[in-house]
């Protein structure tokens, strides 16, 4: 208050977020005019308008004596006209690895002030934002984040863009990513030990400058950008603990990174048991026991148990009373996550109370057993199935469990192998099972579990293999819904195998649809069913000119891929053979070659798979994970002649396969006696160089060098030509070298003078040969061969016993084995036997240890992809105590080292 005389009389201070009035009295003044200056300070500025102020009644009062005086100080508010931008990347060309970011951006003011963020995805690639911030006229700057991939190497730089709002509405179009050049990248090496299928690896930068995508966690040469510093991310894997050394920090000064997973130590482990075996590792056809082990050093008291089942979106069912388990009650389920194509597969959870309501009390280093669990056998036969698939196909996981005082466990998977780590993780180490091993003799090749090799038979090889296939698939070639092609053995076996994958993650397992015939004989001839859907694919055409039948191909391509999810498995493998058999044929008894239809069909299915394999593995409960597409590739130079020659491209082949197995076998045997206009030749039925029997074309081409390099490299083979000829390096980079465990048995016209002098002789008539020489017969395992050297003092034990599948005549005599420095001599460095048996001469080549080694280094040498084994379960078995000198599957994983 200021007097006449202009002097202050009293200062007051309010502050109208306490108060919006102050009153004070003010004594000893004169009558008169005083002035009220309200002086405001600390007014904000507001984004989006102004703040303005006025006196009422004035800037100045009168006072008189006695008298009370209001001055009242209005503040009003003026907002700024809202205007909204639009920021669309539709028309920008977004680099492939967009699909797998949430990408950030913002708009912000010539000050640095931020008006609005922005989230941009593949889905949702336009953006508005609506604020009286933005001022007509006013220069504003977009920016959205850069796009990087270290695992691909590829960058893109973000987005800085300047635009002036124009109206009330303005769009800002027409950005685009810019690569970012190798000079400003650098690249670091990632080591991961144990690591675990589905386990991804995310970055985080510390600038916010690049949005990265999440790759699957495996070893291999990492890039990364030198504007940005990276954090490392892993996972979290159930059952496992993850650390990263020396540092999580990428720099452009790190040193080689290495991710270890240790698995964790459970207080409860869990194991599957087939009571009704001695050995409890194989129960063909019955259900198993599901059996706890507490591990800890205390008794616990269990309550509840939750496991899950994977179960078709169409069948979840809860089990019924009769296939319930037996050791306690079930007590409610429910659908969890649903995945796969089009979500076809969804986990049911179930709540199971043990011990009937009690409780059971598990005293340290003991075991609860429940009984009956249920299982693919226990419901094939019941009204829970669909085309013959079972409800459940594989065995409990995730399972978790409650003691009485609501503490949670979870229970891993027992092994007899803990830690075991991939054998080799840049390699595909493999081969393939088939389901008709169970009925050989002895009592089946290999049962599909892991075991001390001196507990029980044969157990699989794990720590010399990483990828299985199993063959094989069945599905309706009519309404291209699948099914299982042995409803007996097929259930038992995939879930010992899905047991074994919850045991050692980095076990790729895959379903095999095709092949020359089904061992159980339910499929018949599994190739045809192939041909059949082709045909529906090219409408019923042959050359497949009256258009295309999508709808059938992704039919089949969608319950393919769902099928193996419900079993656990992570892959699909095609093998479509040349020769088909007749649609009414129960074997193979008539031939019906390729076609165009065969042709455009097989490549649209195996497009079709890969595309969908993406799709389930972009996001969702798959995202990071790996589900591979592979197929079984043709070795006859004639033979991809002819597949070219119907339009087909191995190159459209490779791009939509993650690997292709090269059937680098039976180049020649006992049907190659009346092959090229004459008698054939004893030729080897995997060799590595060109014949030097006198062999016309094609046959003087069956090799494996020729397969891969006729028509290039200065292999020279008439118009045939091989694979790097057709799809390069990149396409060999993706190919597997068959490795055959089993031989074919020739019969030579006449005796030859010596082992040494048997190999490319001329060919006996096969009405000379003992049973199942001629044809496809004459075929014997690799384990019966080794067996049955008189060297080995094994008596022929591994061999089938009767006059079947997989004998020999008789006991191969020591003269009768070619030693390695006579073999390696010849081009197809294969050894070879050779024996004569009641005056009949009888040669086969096969694959050895040392065979197997030389052939390993040839494909490292050109940098294949990978070896396999047909068939895994005809090697030497684990248990044979020279396992390690003699076994095909431990050879590869040991060259590898």
């Amino acid at each position: 208050m200021i007097s006449p005389a202009n002097v202050v009389v009293a200062t007051q201070t309010l502050n109208p977020a306490n108060s919006n009035s102050t009153s004070n009295t003010i004594t000893g003044l004169l009558p008169g005019q005083y002035t009220v200056a309200v002086v405001p300070s600390s007014v904000p500025s507001v984004s989006g308008g102004t703040l303005t102020y006025s006196y009422a009644p004035g800037t100045s009062v009168s006072v008189a004596a006695g008298s009370t005086v209001n001055e009242t100080v209005n503040y009003s508010y003026t907002s700024n006209p809202v205007n909204t931008v639009t920021v669309d990347l539709s028309s920008v060309n977004i680099p492939s690895l967009f699909k797998n970011n949430t990408v950030l951006g913002r708009i912000i003011e010539s000050n640095g002030v931020v008006v609005g963020n922005l989230t941009f995805n593949s889905s949702n690639l336009t953006q508005s934002i609506t604020s009286s911030s933005f001022v007509s006229g006013q220069t504003y700057t977009l920016q959205i984040q850069g796009l990087g991939d270290p695992a691909t190497g590829d960058y893109y730089a973000p987005i800085v863009e300047s635009f002036n709002v124009s109206s009330s509405s303005t769009t800002v179009e027409n950005v685009s990513y810019t690569k970012i050049p190798s000079s400003s990248l650098y690249t670091v090496n990632i080591n991961v030990e144990s690591p675990v299928a589905g386990q991804t690896l995310s970055y985080g930068s510390d600038t916010s400058y690049m949005s990265y995508a999440t790759d699957a966690l495996q070893s291999g040469t990492y890039t990364f950008y030198s504007k940005d510093n990276v954090a490392l991310t892993a996972s979290t894997v159930g059952g496992y603990s993850t650390s990263i050394s020396p540092t999580s920090v990428v720099t452009s000064s790190a040193p080689p990174i290495t991710i270890t997973n240790t698995k964790s130590a459970a207080a409860f482990s869990y194991q599957v048991y087939y009571p009704s075996t001695a050995s409890g590792v194989t129960g063909i056809g019955n259900s198993y026991n599901l059996i706890l082990t507490n591990n800890s050093s205390q008794p616990i008291t269990l309550t509840n148990m939750n496991f899950t089942l994977r179960s078709g979106a169409a069948m979840q069912n809860v089990i019924t009373a009769s296939q319930a388990p037996n050791g306690g009650t079930l007590q409610s389920h429910s659908t969890g996550s649903c995945y796969g194509v089009n979500n076809g597969i969804c986990d049911v959870i179930y709540n199971f109370g043990l011990g009937w309501g009690s409780g059971v009390t598990v005293a340290p280093g003991a075991s609860y057993t429940i009984t009956g669990m249920p299982n693919g056998n226990s419901q094939t036969a019941d009204a829970s199935t669909t085309d013959g698939l079972p409800l459940y196909l594989d065995v409990a996981h995730n399972i978790s469990l409650t003691d009485n005082q609501g503490n949670s466990y979870a229970a891993v998977p027992y092994t007899v192998y803990p830690n075991l780590a991939n054998p080799n993780p840049s390699k595909m180490i493999g081969g393939y099972f088939v389901d008709w091993a169970n009925y050989s003799t002895p009592s089946g090749y290999m049962f599909p579990v892991e075991s001390v090799p001196s507990t029980y038979g044969s157990s699989f090889p794990i720590q010399n293999t990483n990828t299985l296939i199993y063959d094989l698939g069945y599905f309706n070639p009519t309404t291209y819904s699948t099914a299982l092609a042995d409803n007996w053995a097929d259930p038992t076996y995939m879930e010992q195998f899905a047991f074994m994958r919850n045991q050692h993650p980095w076990l790729n397992l895959a379903i095999s649809y095709g092949g020359w015939g089904s061992g159980s004989g339910t499929a018949g001839y599994p190739s045809q069913d192939l041909q059949l859907l082709f045909q529906a694919y090219c409408n019923g055409d042959s050359s497949c000119a009256s258009g295309t039948n999508q709808s059938a191909i992704n039919t089949a391509a969608q319950n393919m891929i769902n099928t193996a999810l419900l079993a656990g498995f992570n892959g699909i493998d095609i093998d479509f053979e040349q020769g088909v058999c007749s649609q009414t044929a129960s074997w193979c008894n008539g031939t019906i070659t390729w076609n165009t239809a065969s042709v455009q069909g097989y490549q649209a299915l195996l497009a079709t798979l890969h595309n969908y394999a993406e799709s389930i593995t972009a996001s969702g409960v798959l995202a990071g994970s790996t589900f591979n597409i592979s197929t079984a590739l043709p070795a006859g130079v004639d033979t991809i002649q002819t597949y070219t020659q119907l339009g087909g491209s191995f190159q459209t082949i490779f791009n939509n396969i993650t690997y292709g197995n090269l059937m680098s076998y039976d180049y020649h045997g006992q049907f190659d006696e009346t092959a090229a206009g004459g008698s054939g030749y004893s030729d080897a039925n995997s060799g590595l160089n060109r014949s030097s029997a006198a062999w016309g074309s094609p046959q003087m081409y069956y090799d494996i060098n020729d397969t891969l390099y006729c028509g290039t490299n200065g292999v020279s083979c008439g118009s045939y030509k091989g694979y790097m000829a057709l799809v390069g390096q990149s396409g060999l980079n993706k190919l597997n070298l068959g490795i055959p465990a089993y031989a074919r048995v020739e019969n030579l016209q006449n005796p030859a003078s010596s082992t040494a002098q048997a190999i490319y002789q001329t060919l006996g008539s096969s009405a000379n040969g003992w049973l199942g020489s001629s044809g496809t017969g004459g075929v014997v395992t690799y384990r019966c061969i080794y067996s049955s050297m008189a060297t080995t003092n094994l008596n022929a034990s591994y061999c089938a016993t009767g006059q079947k599948y997989d004998y020999l005549p008789g006991i191969i005599p020591a003269a009768g084995i070619t030693p390695s420095s006579t073999w390696m001599a010849v081009p197809a460095q294969t050894p070879w036997f050779y024996y004569v048996v009641n005056g009949i001469p009888y040669f086969a080549t096969y694959d050895n240890s040392q065979s197997v080694a030389n052939k390993v280094s040839y494909g490292q040498t050109n940098g294949l992809n990978g070896y396999f084994s047909w068939e895994i379960s005809s090697d030497v078995p684990t248990y044979d105590p020279n396992y390690q000198q003699n076994s095909i599957m431990y050879t590869i994983t040991q060259s590898l080292k």
